[in-house]
């Protein structure tokens, strides 16, 4: 048994069967040349991270290639894979001029304790890590926040906890509410209609339009067992929350389409073309309302366990597919435009392992006759919005001025001290935080729980995990000095090294 300080821990999966496993591996000694050693010291668990697993080897996402698996017994980059996880870290060994031992960063890195990543260049907010391989839109992903000149960034550990929980999730919302906003809401919208409610994507989108446009009425779609969580947990982000089973029979939303010139914006943050099948459908027969416009913005219903994701993965039912299954990702095409992919055609075809990707519209299912009267379903996807905007704040200060009061308005709010958006009277989800005092075995059992549930998690519930026993060992920041550049590699060392220098 390696001893616990020289013990680094990863939490892995295969890449066929999905099944989690911790790799047992040295804490990297030899940092090369503009490479940094962070000690990670908690990451979050959201739906986020089943997403990234989910689309790990698609090529328009490869978050797979963000972080090698190391190798350790049965445990190679080959056959398993690292899902990244939004966390926090100290720099504990540097050989970058620009990075000092002891800085503090916030980015996408991996479930582990020790990670090792070459940076390709620093700036005053941010270090952006080394991996010209990684698909142009999600360059997003190689950003690593530097907390010591963070406008959002707070040094306490409940602040910490909450931006790792939320601020993934938050901006997306806040990114595609300023998308539709540069558009005027295409047009004019009276009412928006959003799917999967219960999520923190779905109502920190909520939160964004209320704050944006009191005016809009927000509409919240979920299952019967969330409802009361929306209607009590979330305040008065939504001004009603209908159920998948009913709502086009509810009596609000029959007299809510049939107000005469009333204009409906449809969010899908659940990724499921069924449900938007049956919502385009309620529109058929209204000659009052239109729907202006029907957005594909999340996938909260494919994860592990889903039908989509195991047929994904090769399996028939249940985690598990068959050793050397390919995931069919070469009937769903990556835009060569850099446009995001086409989220509702894949939902589409994972539902079912004999479907073929179609158009978005004629993916719904709906006779030909009836698809000139909807809108196309329109992905929404952020670091491609973010191309676009982030060009337009060329100081970057500004942009992080702008940022930083939206920002602290919603960590208000989400905790209950606020009541200028959602009369919130308690915090909006119960953050739970888990350190791992059986070498990695805590967290893989955490994550088969949420496997066991389907990929399912509450809408109240917020994990942060951490592979270290303790928040006295995790916080802890030992000022290591990296070894002599002649010491002997490790084999993940080895590995890391051949893994970036063969993909650059």
């Amino acid at each position: 048994m390696t001893m616990a300080k020289d013990q680094n821990l990863t939490l892995c999966f295969h890449r066929i069967t999905a099944k989690p496993v911790i790799a047992e591996t040295l804490k990297p000694t030899y940092i090369p040349e503009n490479c940094i050693l962070i000690k990670v010291d908690r990451f979050a668990f959201t739906a986020n991270n089943l997403t990234y697993q989910t689309l790990a080897e698609h090529p328009h996402f490869r978050f797979y290639d963000l972080h090698p698996a190391p190798t350790s017994g049965d445990v190679s980059p080959k056959t398993h894979g690292v899902v990244p996880s939004w966390g926090f870290g100290n720099v504990v060994a540097s050989n970058h001029p620009q990075v000092q031992v002891g800085e503090r960063l916030y980015g996408c890195f991996a479930p582990t304790r020790y990670l090792l990543l070459p940076i390709a260049r620093t700036e005053k907010y941010k270090m952006t890590v080394d991996r010209p391989y990684i698909p142009t839109s999600n360059r997003l992903y190689n950003d690593l926040m530097r907390t010591s000149t963070d406008p959002l960034y707070k040094p306490t550990p409940l602040s910490e906890n909450l931006m790792l929980l939320y601020r993934p999730l938050f901006w997306s919302s806040y990114w595609c509410e300023d998308w539709l906003f540069s558009s005027e809401y295409c047009g004019g919208c009276s009412t928006i209609l959003i799917s999967a409610a219960s999520s923190k994507t779905a109502f920190c989108f909520a939160y964004c339009v209320r704050k944006t446009d009191p005016s809009i009425q927000i509409i919240g779609l979920t299952s019967r067992s969330h409802v009361s969580f929306c209607q009590n947990r979330l305040g008065g982000l939504y001004d009603a929350v209908l159920d998948y089973e009913s709502f086009h029979t509810s009596t609000f939303y029959r007299k809510a389409i049939a107000e005469a010139g009333s204009r409906w914006i449809y969010v899908d943050v659940s990724g499921n073309p069924k449900l938007t099948e049956r919502v385009h459908q309620t529109f058929i027969p209204v000659q009052n309302a239109k729907l202006s416009t029907s957005i594909q913005m999340g996938l909260a219903s494919l994860g592990p366990g889903s039908v989509a994701y195991n047929w994904l993965i090769g399996a028939n039912g249940g985690v598990g597919g068959k050793e050397g299954t390919k995931r069919p990702w070469s009937h769903l095409q990556t835009p060569s435009s850099g446009k995001p992919l086409d989220v509702m055609a894949a939902a589409k075809a994972a539902s079912s392992s004999t479907a073929t990707p179609t158009s978005p519209v004629s993916a719904l299912g709906l006779p030909n006759s009836l698809t000139h009267l909807f809108p196309t379903p329109e992905p929404f996807y952020t670091p491609s919005w973010l191309a676009i905007r982030i060009p337009q704040f060329p100081s970057g200060g500004e942009l992080q001025e702008m940022l930083k009061d939206d920002w602290e308005e919603l960590m208000r709010e989400c905790q209950g001290q606020s009541n200028n958006i959602s009369n919130a009277k308690r915090p909006w989800i119960d953050v739970t935080v888990t350190y791992d005092g059986r070498e990695g075995k805590t967290v893989k059992e955490a994550y088969e729980r949420i496997l066991e549930r389907g990929g399912r998690m509450g809408p109240e519930e917020g994990y942060v995990w951490s592979m270290w026993e303790s928040a006295e060992k995790a916080g802890r920041v030992d000022a290591e000095a990296f070894a002599d550049a002649k010491k002997v590699k490790t084999p993940f060392e080895a590995q890391v090294g051949r893994t970036y220098q063969a993909k650059l």
